[in-house]
């Protein structure tokens, strides 16, 4: 539907339309995880919309930007009939690129329903794709009050901690959706392996670092070596000492490093032998 602006329109200029006549954007919504809007159905019921919706002008088009919820509410509304009448959507213009847009939704809903933890992580990974931010721009626009070395410490780390959610699997994304997945576990959990973050999370049980730490299988260079016995090496050593100083003779003889490679296994097997009579 074609929109008639008018020429003196200004910023938060007040329109009304039904829900059918908006565009709607999922990907402008900035939720994957919709929330609850029982109550916002309720109160719009009872008072009516208090606030209005934020739209922008797509080829005369009105596009929804932001109160994805209440565009919802009132659509229910509407489809069951519950104020007996049709309502229209209040909506308030901004003039506003789709990238601004998608700031301006964030901000939004920064101020109502919380995101989930998912929801962010898409949005920042948008806002470093797509509108080509850096992670300090993304820090600042999230979280605008820190300013101090340890709140910006914090805040680098709640920005890792979303970003990590992306390399989740989609069982290891539901145990997030869930609840079951602390914050402090989704970075260790999203470098296990596809099998390793299915494992992790198959019994149902809330998952901390601690448990992903515990769960994952150690590498070689992780596991823990028991340290070489000191007479174990100084036993070695001695060989291999006598092994090189025969190798550099100028009178080598194959025959003296074969016996001294004969005496180097005699020598550990009766080594080992000692130990297993301990």
């Amino acid at each position: 539907m074609a929109v008639e602006w008018k020429d003196s329109h200004k910023r938060a200029s007040e329109y009304k339309f039904y829900p059918e006549q908006l565009i709607i954007k999922p990907e402008l919504n900035g939720r994957t995880d919709l929330p609850n809007i029982d109550h916002i159905v309720a109160d719009i019921v009872k008072r009516g919309q208090s606030t209005p919706v934020t739209i922008r002008n797509e080829n005369n088009r009105p596009v929804l930007v932001a109160g994805f919820s209440r565009f919802r509410a009132i659509s229910y509304i509407n489809e069951h009939n519950l104020l007996g009448v049709k309502i229209p959507v209040r909506c308030s213009f901004m003039k506003l690129t789709e990238a601004e847009s998608i700031i301006v939704n964030i901000q939004e809903n920064a101020c109502r329903n919380p995101t989930t933890a998912l929801d962010d992580a898409n949005n920042i990974k948008r806002l470093i794709n797509v509108l080509q931010m850096s992670e300090e721009e993304v820090i600042t626009l999230y979280k605008p009050t820190a300013k101090t070395p340890e709140e910006l410490k914090e805040a680098r780390k709640w920005l890792k901690e979303r970003l990590a959610l992306l390399d989740l699997t989609k069982e290891a994304t539901e145990a997030v959706r869930d609840g079951r997945v602390k914050p402090n576990a989704t970075q260790a959990l999203a470098k296990l392996t596809t099998e390793q973050q299915k494992s992790a999370v198959a019994n149902g049980a809330t998952i901390t670092r601690k448990d992903v730490v515990r769960a994952k299988p150690k590498t070689v260079s992780e596991a823990s070596v028991t340290k070489p016995d000191p007479e174990l090496l100084r036993r070695v050593n001695k060989l291999l000492e006598d092994v090189t100083g025969i190798i550099d003779s100028p009178e080598y003889v194959e025959e003296k490093y074969v016996e001294v490679e004969i005496k180097l296994i005699q020598d550990i097997r009766e080594y080992i032998d000692g130990l297993k009579r301990k």
